[in-house]
């Protein structure tokens, strides 16, 4: 989705934006073995998201692809072969295989390359196999230019590569928080309980998320009357389903999240990676407290008391954070109102658009 929320930001700031996602050929009889062979079969090779061109071309997925090193090639050729004209520029986000792949294919067509960073290519790829970590030097030597979405990014790029990128946060559609409805009516409109306190978790349901330390702290709590909603999809989701005291509504459509930011009392995210979550920035447009890990940019996000911030793993400081929010609500609403404010100044998504084109004119030579 922040993929999106970008390409639609530039858009209405006046870019022409054409998006190439390849995806997995699905040979038979694969789509009749598992779903998510047959949800990558039902996706279209091309559609519209308003003013953006979407195109999803196949690409053969070996196993173990990446690790062999020739992941970049698939992509590059996917992207060579899916537009018909010569674009003025390419922008890729992560750095592999996006990023060495639009390398590969905008050297044929004489560009620039814009590369952004997220957080898993600089906290993890990078420290996968030396041929990795070549491959993410590789990708981020050879772009003209390089953006990060937090400075925790840009500041580790740099110790890995000795270049420092840009930071460039993405944002979130800000409008959409503006005219949310009441706690009640969205916890009616989600068939959610209004007698309860509401946790709530956004994301995929993964280890590297913290899913499992989130489901002990909850069933750790000293008070009854809290519920942990977890909305997203994963390996984890059974072990979700049977906690106690836990909703699991599998994956919902992005359009919702404000409405179910809008029914919580608290959002939770105890992960042991990130870059800079676009949740934390989204529950940060709803006025909403947080907890999280103190990992990736999330500290620059919700430090000077915007949010509450614990140690990766710790689950007794986990626990005590949580009941503490949900304890003193005024202090809570507090740190929230700070947090909005923050998000308002530095995440508007049309705002980060305007600066972005900004960086492709002074790139191809035009306006500044």
């Amino acid at each position: 989705m922040f993929h999106r929320t970008l390409a639609e930001a530039l858009t209405r700031a006046g870019a022409q934006v054409d998006v190439v996602a390849p995806l997995p050929r699905v040979p038979w009889p694969l789509p009749r073995v598992a779903a998510k062979w047959r949800d990558y079969e039902s996706v279209p090779y091309a559609y519209r998201l308003g003013e953006v061109s979407v195109r999803r071309p196949r690409y053969w997925q070996l196993p173990k692809r990446n690790y062999l090193g020739i992941g970049h090639r698939s992509f590059a050729r996917c992207l060579r072969e899916s537009l018909t004209r010569r674009p003025d520029l390419v922008h890729a986000h992560f750095a592999y295989p996006c990023g060495l792949g639009a390398l590969e294919a905008a050297a044929e067509w004489s560009v620039p390359v814009v590369l952004t960073l997220h957080g898993s290519d600089v906290n993890l790829l990078a420290e996968r196999s030396r041929r990795s970590r070549r491959q993410f030097e590789k990708a981020v030597q050879g772009a003209t230019l390089v953006t990060a979405v937090s400075e925790a990014l840009v500041d580790r790029t740099e110790r890995l590569t000795g270049r420092r990128p840009v930071v460039m946060p993405i944002g979130t559609p800000l409008a959409r928080y503006t005219d949310l409805p009441s706690r009640e009516i969205a916890r009616e409109r989600l068939g959610l309980p209004r007698d309860r306190r509401i946790a709530l978790f956004v994301g995929s349901l993964l280890p590297l998320k913290g899913v499992s330390l989130l489901l002990e702290a909850l069933a750790s709590l000293p008070r009854q009357d809290v519920v942990g909603v977890f909305v997203g999809d994963g390996p984890l989701r059974p072990e979700v389903e049977k906690a106690p005291r836990v909703i699991a509504t599998g994956p919902v459509p992005n359009e919702r999240i404000p409405t179910y930011l809008r029914a919580a009392d608290i959002l939770v995210l105890p992960s042991f990676s990130e870059g800079m979550p676009t949740v934390l920035v989204e529950a940060g447009a709803a006025g909403l407290p947080v907890v999280a890990s103190d990992v990736g940019g999330i500290r620059e996000l919700l430090g000077d008391g915007r949010g509450s911030i614990v140690p990766a793993g710790d689950r007794p400081a986990l626990v005590r954070a949580i009941d503490s929010v949900l304890s003193g609500e005024a202090e809570a609403a507090e740190r929230a109102n700070r947090l909005r404010e923050y998000v308002a100044r530095n995440y508007d998504a049309d705002e980060n658009a305007r600066r972005t084109l900004g960086i492709y004119d002074s790139l191809l030579g035009g306006p500044s």
